[in-house]
């Protein structure tokens, strides 16, 4: 799969797994040091949240939730929440609304693990600023729909559960610094308020990656933190690798 083929899957599958981690936690090894294909790369600590470990329920959240990232094309690398959800999580609790949450992943070709040790990471940069200057934000949201349909009725057979997002606005290219950073801001059944995305891309070591910082949506302001915690992560990550 061609890297620019790569970077339009991105964009589906982050908007893909928003809806997800909503309802479902994930297992991270809680060490900086991550494999993906044949490199490995450090991660840096996200302050004021928790990473999600060990625990039972952390690991059956997981199972579910890993399927359903491979099927979106991704690996996750770390998830990161709200220290309180994580403790409701591990109670079991069924109202652990997510109100701040950062992902990180590995984007896949083909369901593979494969990593671009050649590729200049301005060029691939470039590539990501140009999918989504193209992008159309309503058929993405219409894809999107109708794979979190098809995946709903393949793991929650007998409820009526369709993770659904609408009104998407897309505020296009916040920032660029060694990463590029994208917002989006969206309305997701069964959230209370709207829901914003600031995402940094970038290839480290030849991984095609992206760090992914949500809130609920309050105002302008919330997209203002968002992307300074996306930037300062990627000052951090850039001169950790």
């Amino acid at each position: 799969m061609k890297l620019k083929q790569i970077t339009l899957l991105l964009i589906l599958t982050l908007l893909f797994v928003l809806i997800l981690t909503l309802l479902f936690g994930a297992n991270a090894s809680g060490e900086s040091r991550v494999k993906f294909g044949d490199s490995y790369m450090l991660l840096p600590e996200v302050e004021g949240l928790c990473l999600l470990g060990n625990h039972p329920n952390e690991k059956i959240a997981f199972e579910y939730f890993s399927e359903l990232q491979s099927a979106a094309g991704n690996k996750l690398l770390q998830y990161w929440v709200n220290c309180k959800v994580q403790k409701k999580i591990k109670d079991g609790s069924s109202d652990a609304e997510h109100k701040d949450w950062v992902m990180v992943l590995g984007q896949m070709s083909a369901q593979k693990e494969e990593t671009f040790p050649k590729y200049d990471p301005e060029k691939y940069k470039k590539s990501i600023k140009a999918a989504w200057k193209d992008l159309d934000i309503h058929h993405i949201q219409e894809q999107f729909n109708s794979l979190s349909k098809n995946q709903s009725k393949k793991y929650f057979d007998n409820l009526d559960l369709h993770f659904q997002m609408s009104d998407t606005i897309n505020l296009g290219i916040l920032s660029e610094t060694d990463s590029v950073h994208t917002g989006v801001i969206m309305k997701v059944e069964g959230s209370n308020k709207p829901v914003a995305s600031v995402t940094g891309v970038n290839l480290i070591k030849g991984i095609p990656m992206s760090f992914n910082f949500y809130s609920s949506y309050e105002n302008k302001d919330t997209i203002r933190r968002l992307l300074l915690d996306s930037e300062h992560y990627s000052a951090r990550l850039i001169h950790m690798n």
